[in-house]
C-alpha cells in the first residue's frame, strides 16, 4: 500500500457515466410502473371517492374551472 493511500478506499470514480444520467428518468418511470402493479395485486381498488376527498376534487375542479 502506499504511504499516501492509508485509511483510504481504493481508486473510486468519482463521476458516473453520462448513460446512467440519460436512462435515470426511464428506470424511474418503470420503478412507478412497477410499483403501482403491486399495489393494485395487493390491495382493492376503491369504486368510489371517500366523502371528504370527493369534496376536495369537487373544489379543485371549481377553482379550475371544469365543468365536469
Amino acid at each position: 500500500m502506499r504511504e499516501g493511500a492509508k485509511g483510504r478506499c481504493p481508486t473510486v470514480a468519482k463521476e458516473r457515466p453520462q448513460y446512467e444520467y440519460e436512462y435515470e428518468p426511464f428506470a424511474w418511470w418503470l420503478t412507478r410502473q412497477q410499483i403501482g402493479r403491486d399495489l393494485r395485486e395487493r390491495y382493492a381498488v376503491a369504486q368510489e371517492l371517500p366523502p371528504r376527498l370527493l369534496a376536495l376534487v369537487r373544489k379543485l375542479d371549481a377553482v379550475e374551472g371544469d365543468p365536469s
